[in-house]
Order: structure tokens, then sequence, then C-alpha cells
């Protein structure tokens, strides 16, 4: 098909725009359409285009995540889409040693190069390498241009900025309308002085679904889009005939022109570019003319002419056998992508006769095509995508009610396997939106609730109040009365509202009119299973307000209810909460016992993360006790382990070496103060140190 036919003006709004970018100036193009129209096909021809012209740029083409049955993935996902670009920005990526850029790199963003591919710290390293930009050339960065955005989405923009001056960027984001709040807030940021920014943005997205379910990227679209400098829309249309007829000679050899044909397919078709592509592959299998080029006598007879696009596509597959359709339906049931790993787990074969499986289906039809291997679930897979959105829903709709329960249970039980492998937060945010999702669907809505309050977590970790909020929402949905203070998932997901908002500087107040500032510190009675990281967070801010039996009390209900379902760090941190809070209290023989009981853990467990927890908690004890030797022991035991450990375990054990060795050894702890000033910096912890610097 002439890549050409119907974006003609398309192609010379994008030539128009990599003239303008090769002067250093960036321009932001909004892509509408719906379902069928093309806008994914538009982003590879514009793909292919810069690659001619443009081969030094680095381009990239990235999808969001479509929903799962009911259940929008992508908006509790902050900044999805931005995070994986920046991947794969980075990775593979070749520096000349010898410019000022890498100068500055191997001086500043080092740290960022080398955890790329390390999902856990990827996070921090954007906030890092964001921060040393602002430092490096100020006048380039988001504070000189004044933005408003949270520090997260500003550490974003300057990263993006920041690459954009070494390498030339052309960042394409389809399926744009399912993204997060904080993803059009970055949007935002560029499109506030696009023409002066040296990036070219093009998104794609339906309107109907940003305008039916209000979603953030509304304000966009009305606000920006063809109203500012160097910002422009393209509106994606139905074919003409005389497009038809264009596109049919392109499939046809010798095709002559035929009015009854083209008035057949464009009357049936209404032009939708999706549609005539699906008919006429239809009728590439089927002939509908002679030898002569002249339509077939039978043309209308109603065995041989599908009567609607669905039929066309259902004779196409008859040729499919029943355990391809089966394969396909699987795959359907993990989405608009499924991955290698989860179609294997699902079909009970190895992986590398999965995938032989899934590249015979692909070279024999167009339904499913790889995209390669990616990160997906903490793991590297291949993903493969149905070609259109349209496969993928008859492919599902071929289970009975009771396989796609079961198969989403399936997926569901393997996520969860997944998520409790998973050493770090971040990946575990990451399956948690999957999870909850196949969840839902499966009819487990338990498990969907604690993973609900996993992504809200992950949102306050990025200052996404909207996820939150799209949380809470889903918690009144599933009939979580949310101002309910003895339901404790109420009290998790309200807890984390709080902090999120407190965090800003604001006191919210729900829907319903209840202020939440104060709530979920009421604390004791029994403790359901609910997100580890809400918990801790709960005990920690009894620790801080003082409240060191309540503390405890939470500790121990929620740990004799769910310990045989937490990983031994998990335990441990439990633990050392306690440890501490017997010791605030005064209570050193009960922070003993319960020292021995965290002894006994790390023995039986072989869990680096639980025994730097566990040594950090008996160093603060042994100093308590006038230990001094001992202290010392243990703070050396935990500083080893934190060596290879996250940096949030260092700045805690580093921190500890200083406190606890400032009054017998000044010298040293004024060395460990200033290493606990520089790493709280890195984090963005300036309050942290500052209480630990006093």
């Amino acid at each position: 098909m002439n890549k050409n036919i119907g974006s003609k003006n398309h192609i010379a709004l994008f030539d128009k725009c990599i003239s303008e970018f090769n002067e250093g100036r960036g321009s932001i193009i909004a892509i509408s359409g719906e379902e069928g129209y093309g806008k994914t096909f538009l982003l590879n021809s514009f793909a292919e285009r810069a690659n001619e012209t443009m081969p030094s740029a680095k381009i990239i083409i990235e999808k969001n995540v479509s929903p799962i049955g009911s259940f929008n993935i992508g908006n509790i996902q902050p900044l999805l889409p931005f995070m994986r670009v920046i991947e794969k920005i980075l990775l593979g990526e070749t520096y000349d040693k010898t410019s000022a850029m890498a100068k500055f790199m191997k001086s500043a963003g080092l740290t960022f190069l080398a955890s790329v591919p390390v999902i856990d710290t990827l996070f921090y390293a954007v906030k890092e390498f964001g921060r040393d930009w602002r430092q490096y050339q100020k006048d380039k960065s988001s504070e000189k241009r004044g933005k408003s955005a949270g520090s997260t989405t500003k550490d974003f923009f300057d990263t993006f900025s920041s690459l954009a001056e070494k390498k030339q960027l052309i960042i394409m984001l389809d399926d744009f309308h399912w993204s997060d709040a904080q993803s059009v807030e970055l949007l935002d940021m560029f499109a506030e002085d696009i023409a002066s920014i040296p990036i070219l943005l093009v998104i794609a997205f339906r309107k109907s679904i940003v305008e039916s379910q209000a979603s953030p990227l509304i304000s966009f679209i009305h606000s920006k889009v063809d109203k500012g400098q160097n910002i422009f829309g393209i509106q994606l249309k139905e074919f003409t005939k005389s497009e038809i007829n264009q596109i049919i000679g392109r499939n046809f050899a010798n095709y002559t022109t035929n009015d009854t044909f083209e008035d057949w397919i464009y009357n049936n078709s209404f032009g939708v570019p999706g549609v005539v592509s699906e008919y006429l592959h239809y009728f590439k299998e089927n002939s509908p003319f002679k030898n002569d080029g002249s339509l077939s006598e039978n043309f209308f007879n109603s065995d041989y002419l599908p009567a609607t696009i669905h039929s066309a596509f259902s004779k196409t597959i008859e040729k499919l056998s029943d355990e391809d359709k089966n394969i396909l339906s699987i795959c359907a049931s993990e989405g608009k992508e499924c991955t290698a790993i989860v179609v294997s787990n699902l079909l009970s074969t190895d992986v590398l006769t999965t995938i032989k499986k899934l590249r015979s289906l692909q070279q024999k039809s167009s339904i499913i095509r790889s995209i390669g291997a990616h990160n997906r679930y903490g793991v590297k897979t291949t993903i493969y995508e149905f070609s259109q959105a349209f496969y993928k829903k008859y492919f599902e709709s071929l289970l009975e009610y009771e396989e796609y329960v079961a198969l989403h249970g399936q997926i569901s039980a393997f996520l969860k396997t997944k998520y409790n492998e998973a050493e770090s937060e971040a990946t575990k945010h990451e399956i948690a939106p999957y999870l909850t999702a196949h969840s839902l669907e499966s009819g487990d809505e338990e498990t969907a609730k604690s993973m609900l309050l996993v992504s809200a977590q992950a949102a306050q970790k990025f200052g996404n109040a909207a996820i939150v909020r799209n949380v809470y929402d889903r918690f009144t949905e599933l009939g979580v009365i949310t101002n309910d203070d003895d339901n404790p998932d109420a009290m998790a997901i309200q807890e984390i509202m709080k902090n999120l908002e407190i965090a800003d500087g604001k006191h919210l107040t729900l829907e319903n009119g209840t202020n939440i500032e104060g709530i979920g510190l009421s604390g004791s009675g029994t403790v359901a299973y609910q997100d580890f990281i809400t918990v801790r967070k709960i005990i920690v801010e009894y620790y801080h307000k003082n409240k060191f039996d309540e503390a405890v009390e939470y500790a121990l209900n929620y740990l004799n209810k769910n310990e045989s379902e937490l990983r031994s760090s998990e335990v441990a941190q439990l633990l050392a909460l306690i440890v501490k809070s017997y010791i605030e209290s005064g209570q050193t023989e009960l922070a003993e016992n319960y020292s021995d009981r965290a002894l006994s853990l790390i023995e039986s467990h072989n869990d680096p993360i639980a025994e730097c927890f566990v040594m950090n908690a008996l160093a603060v004890l042994r100093y308590q006790q006038g230990r001094k030797d001992d202290m010392l022991a243990y703070l050396k035991k935990a500083a080893q382990k934190a060596i290879a450990l996250s940096p949030e375990l260092r700045l805690l054990t580093l921190s500890n070496i200083a406190l606890l060795t400032e009054e017998s050894e000044p010298s040293k702890a004024r060395r460990y103060y200033e290493s606990v000033r520089r790493l709280a910096s890195q984090l963005n912890y300036e309050q942290f140190s500052g209480q630990v610097l006093g």
C-alpha cells in the first residue's frame, strides 16, 4: 500500500517540523484518530521519513498500555511511557568520549548510565541526573523556565532536555489517551516553550476516549494543540473514493477502475482505513475478478460476499487450525500485547517452544507480530502484539466465560509469584497494575485491592495525586467505605492520600467531604493483610510521633496476622522497628527479646537486605546498652552488606555509623556525616539530612 495515500499533507507537516528541528527548534504533533484510522501506521511512516532525512537521530516509538478488561493499566503507572523512552535512549548508547558532554556524563551522569538496566534505580537516577543538569546548564532547566510541575516531572523534563542536547531525539508515543496525568503534565512542560527545546514529540490518541473518560489529556488538546507555537494537530479522516481507488490499484496487479467494486468497498467500510485494509486482505485471498480484470458474476452472491468485516475476517481465519485459534485466544487474555513468558506458562510448555508457535502464527497471518524483547514483570521477555485491536477482541470473544475467568486466574497466579519473588519495590510497583487487572477479571477482589494500594504507594513516591485519587475511586467501586477507620484497606488509602497532600503542603478533603488529616493513626486492633509499604509507613508515623507503644502494637498485630505471607526482608524491617520502638520507650529487655528473634531470622534465611536491617537495629541496641565493641561489630557487618544494596539502605547504615560513633570517634563521625549529607541530597532526602545532621 502506498504510504502517501491520504497522508501527503501529514508528511508535509512532519517535513516542516524536521526542518525546524534541524535548526534547533522543537515541535509537538498531536495525531487524533479513532480505532482503525491509521494512527500507528502514520507514526511508522513518520519514523521511516525521519530515518531517511535524519539517519543520525534517535527515533523511538513507544506504545501506552491498553486496558485489561475494564481496568485501565496506563493511568496508574506514573510517567510509564517516558520511563520506557529513557531506557531505550540510553541502553546501548555510545557517547563521544572526547566531547564536553561526555565529560559531564562522566562526572554527573555515570550513575545514571550504569543504572538504566536496573529498573529499581531508574527513578532515583532520573532525579539525580535532572538535578545535575540544572546545575550544569541552568538556563536550560525547568527551574529557569518557571515550571509549576511536581519535582519528579521536573527531573524528567531536565533529563530529556540534557539528552536532547547530545542526541537529536524524535519521540513518538502511541495510544497516549491511556496515559497517566503525570505524563500529560510532562507534555505540558514541553509545550510551554517547545520551539526552544531541541526535541520532536509526536503523540497519537483517540479523541472519543479522551472525551468520554475525562482523560487528563483533554485539557492539553483544547488549550495547546494548534494554539501555541510549534504545536500542531492532525485529524485522521476516512478515505475518499479517489483514495480507495488508489489503494485498490496498489493491491491488485493490472487493476482497472471498477466503480461497482469500489462503491461496495466504500459503502461497507465507510472509508475507515483499517476496515478497507481488512476487506482488501480478504479479496486478495478470494479474488473478485476474472482473468480479464472484470468483476466476477457471482460477486454479489451471499455465499461469497462477506456481510460484515467480522465475517470477512472469519473467512480468513478459517485457514487457521483449532490449535492456532486457541493459542491466539490465550494471547488475547493477557491483553493487546502478550509476552512469551506468560503464554508459555498458560500453554504449560517451555518458552522456546512457545516462541516457535508464535513465530509460525506471525508468518502465516498478519494477526500478531513480534516487537522484540522488553522488560516486563521484572524480567526481559519477547513481546508480541495484535496488529489491530479488532483481532484481539475477536479472539478474546471466542473464549467461554469459564475459560476467560480461568485464564485470568492463571495469569494472576503467575504474576503473584513474580511479585512475591521481586526484591525491589520498583519491580513490585511495575507488576502491581497488571496483577490488579487480571485479579479483577478473575474475580479476586482482595488481591486487586492490595495491589491497588501498592500502585498508590508508587504514585506517592512520584508525587502523583491523580493516581492516588484513581485508586481511591476504585476502592469505592469495590465497595470499600473509604472513611471507615475500622477497615484496614480504607485506613491505608486514607494514609497514603494524607501523606501525599501533606508533602505538597495541602490538606485534602475527599469527595464525600471527609477531611483525612490525622486519619489512620488510631491504630490498634487486628490488622488484615494489606500493602506492606503502607503498613510500614503507618508504623514509622507512630514512631516519629513518639507513640512507641502504638508502633509496637500495630507492627505485632500485622506480623502475627501475615508473617507467612511476608518475605524475610519485610519481617526483618518490622522486627527492627519493634526493637527501635522498645529502645526509645526504655524497654531494653523486650528489645533484646525481639533482637534474638531477628538474629534467628537471618540465620535461617540468606537475605542480605534482612541482615542489613537487623544489624543496624542491633547496633543501636548495643549502643544503648553501652556495649560499644559489639555495636561497632554490628555496624561493620551492616556496612559490608549495604555496599551492594539500595542507596536507601546505605543511607540508613551511614547515618547510624555517624550517630553512634560521634561520641567515641568524632573525626570519623564527621566524615560519615558528610557522606550522609551527599547521599541524602542525591536521593532528594534533604529533610532526613537535616534531622540527622541537626
